[in-house]
């Protein structure tokens, strides 16, 4: 039962270093039950859309000097 005696800033820095790990699993638990049934294709288009950007093609007749 001493274990569970928060007596000194180690053992409170110890502890709430926990209380934020086990915070930590349950949002990527959440995360990977959200995706569960999505397919691969499917939960690749979901991260590109989190990055907020846009791919366009370019015209293959078109030359560029880059």
């Amino acid at each position: 039962m001493a274990n569970f005696v928060i007596d000194s800033a180690s053992k409170l820095k110890e502890k709430l270093e926990m209380v934020e790990s086990l915070s930590e699993i349950e949002i990527a638990t959440k995360i990977i039950e959200k995706t569960k049934n999505l397919s691969d294709i499917d939960i690749l288009n979901d991260h590109y859309k989190r990055l907020n950007c846009d791919i366009k093609g370019i015209d293959k007749n078109v030359r560029n000097n880059f």
